[in-house]
Order: structure tokens, then C-alpha cells, then sequence
């Protein structure tokens, strides 16, 4: 090739170079790379969301952590409930008196909010020793919530049976995810002050 050539076509070799090299860096750069930790997110999530799931449907859950659970927390609420001068009796997941009864049974748990802080809990990129407060503290504040639910459930049921099924439907079923929300939103903020001194 004549010299003429070889000087003509190497600027434009390189100007095609750098776009390419420019184009790689947008595929590789720091876009790309939040799009990963997105989607790596979202699959966790999922993950752990849908692995309560399918086990919440096994005969093994059924009987031997959600109808305990159910007994421990009908036992618990009737507690506070006779503190308060109720006068109840619990028999299995029952709650009785004279004047209402209530049975806690799917939806009056609260096991489903605290799976989604689970899953939202190990989907968020963050060291493990910043999760374990979360675990320590939060999932005992949000299965302690779900006793107050009960109590003023029951009390409503007492006192303003008119409003039982509105505050049970719709007030307390958001009521309570959005508190399993807020406290999530606290460990965020109480995480990210830290997360660059505690090793991953």
C-alpha cells in the first residue's frame, strides 16, 4: 500500500477504535453494572419470597410451625387481654369471652409481612453482620406488632363490633405491611452509616 494510503486511513482507523473501545465502556460501565446488582436483587427476592411459599404449603409447616405459632400467639394475646381486664379464654387458636370471640388463623398471623422483610432483608446487597440486627430486632418488633393487632382487633370486636371487619380488612392488613416497610426504611438508614467500616 502507498504511504499516501496508510496516513489517510489511520485516523479513521483510530477514530473507529475509540468508538468502539467508547462503546464497550457504556456496555461494561457502572450502568450495566447497577442493572446486575438489580436484577441479582430481584431474583433473590423472589427466591426467598417464593421458597416461604411453596414450604407454607407443605403438611411439615402446617403442623409443626404455623399451628404452634398460632396457639403461641392466641395464648400471648389472651395474656394482654386479661391484663386489661377482658376476661377471656383460649382454647387452641381461639379467643373467647362473653362478649366477642375471635379465632387467628391465615391473614391474622403476620408471618406473610415478615417473609417479605426476610426476603427484602437478604436481597439488599449489605454485609452479613449489618443484617443480624435486623434480624435480632426487627422480626421481633414486627411479631410483638402483630400482637397489638390482635388485642385491638378484639377490642374493637368488644367495644365497636360495627368496625370489625373494616379494621381488620382494610386497616390493619396495611397497617401492618407498611410498618414492616418503615422498619426495613430504619435499617437503611441506621445500615448505610456503617456498611463502609464492617467488612462483607
Amino acid at each position: 500500500m502507498p504511504e499516501s494510503d496508510r496516513n489517510a486511513g489511520g485516523p479513521a482507523a483510530a477514530a473507529n477504535n475509540d468508538a468502539a473501545t467508547e462503546g464497550n465502556a457504556a456496555a461494561t460501565g457502572p450502568g450495566a453494572g447497577s442493572s446486575r446488582v438489580l436484577v441479582k436483587m430481584i431474583a433473590v427476592f423472589l427466591l426467598i419470597f417464593g421458597s416461604f411459599y411453596l414450604w407454607g404449603t407443605t403438611e411439615s409447616y402446617q403442623e409443626h410451625v404455623f399451628a404452634p405459632y398460632l396457639v403461641i400467639n392466641a395464648d400471648l394475646s389472651g395474656d394482654i387481654l386479661n391484663a386489661l381486664g377482658q376476661k377471656v379464654i383460649v382454647d387452641g387458636p381461639h379467643i373467647s369471652s362473653s362478649r366477642f370471640n375471635v379465632t387467628i388463623a391465615r391473614g391474622c398471623d403476620g408471618l406473610p409481612p415478615m417473609a417479605l422483610f426476610l426476603a427484602a432483608l437478604g436481597a439488599f446487597p449489605a454485609p452479613v453482620l449489618l443484617k443480624l440486627p435486623a434480624l435480632l430486632i426487627c422480626l421481633p418488633i414486627l411479631a410483638a406488632f402483630n400482637l397489638v393487632r390482635i388485642v385491638s382487633l378484639f377490642l374493637v370486636g368488644v367495644y365497636y363490633p360495627d368496625y370489625f371487619h373494616v379494621m381488620h380488612v382494610d386497616v390493619w392488613q396495611a397497617l401492618y405491611i407498611l410498618f414492616g416497610v418503615v422498619l426495613f426504611c430504619l435499617w437503611l438508614w441506621w445500615a448505610s452509616g456503617r456498611s463502609a467500616r464492617v467488612p462483607t
